[in-house]
C-alpha cells in the first residue's frame, strides 16, 4: 500500500528499494505490489441528481409560496436564501464546476483515500464507517487529515462508471 500512496503524494514511489519516479511508474507495476484494493472515481455529471434535485428544491419552493401569505417578510427571506443555496448546491454537487467540486476519489482498501477537487487541490483523508451503500447510489463519508467533521461524497450510478462503483460497494461493504 505504501507504494500506491506514494504515487499520490511524492514525487518518486520506493518499490522493492528501488526509487522509481512518478512518471515512469506504470499501472502493472501498482498491480503486481498489491493495489487491488484500490477503487479510482472519475466523478461526472449526472443527470439522476439533478433530476433529485430539481424536484426537492421545486417541493420547497412550493411549500414557502403556499406559506408565505402567513410568514410575509419572512417567507420572501427564506424563499431568496433556499434559491441561492439551490444554485451552490447544484454547482458543487451535480454540475461540478466549480473550484471546490470534487472530481476524482481514489479509495484504498485501508480505508485511505485521496480526494482531488476541480481546481486540482489534494485532499487527503479517512472514510469514515457509516457509508451508506446501494446498488445504485453511494454516500461516501470522510473526514481530512486535518480534522473538521465529515463530509459526503454523494456518487450515483450515472455519475461514476459502473465497474469502479461496484468495485467501491464492495469494498465499503468487506474491508480489508
Amino acid at each position: 500500500m505504501e507504494a500506491i500512496w506514494g504515487l499520490f503524494w511524492q514525487d518518486q514511489v520506493h518499490i522493492s528499494g528501488m526509487k522509481v519516479p512518478f512518471q515512469n511508474l506504470s499501472q502493472v507495476a501498482l498491480e503486481e505490489k498489491g493495489s487491488q484494493g484500490m477503487v479510482r472515481l472519475e466523478i461526472r455529471s449526472s443527470v439522476w441528481m439533478f433530476i433529485l434535485w430539481a424536484s426537492g428544491n421545486l417541493l420547497g419552493l412550493a411549500t414557502l409560496v403556499h406559506c408565505n401569505a402567513r410568514m410575509g417578510g419572512v417567507g420572501v427571506i427564506l424563499g431568496l436564501s433556499q434559491m441561492v443555496c439551490a444554485y451552490s448546491s447544484l454547482r458543487r454537487d451535480i454540475l461540478h464546476d466549480v473550484a471546490g467540486a470534487v472530481r476524482r476519489v481514489d479509495v484504498a482498501g485501508d480505508g485511505n483515500l485521496l480526494v482531488v477537487t476541480q481546481s486540482g487541490r489534494r485532499q487527503k483523508g479517512e472514510v469514515r464507517s457509516f457509508c451508506f451503500v446501494a446498488p445504485f447510489l453511494v454516500v461516501l463519508y470522510w473526514r481530512g487529515e486535518q480534522g473538521g467533521g465529515q463530509r459526503p461524497i454523494v456518487l450515483s450510478g450515472d455519475a461514476v462508471e459502473q465497474e469502479s462503483l461496484r468495485r467501491l460497494r464492495v469494498l465499503l461493504r468487506h474491508p480489508l
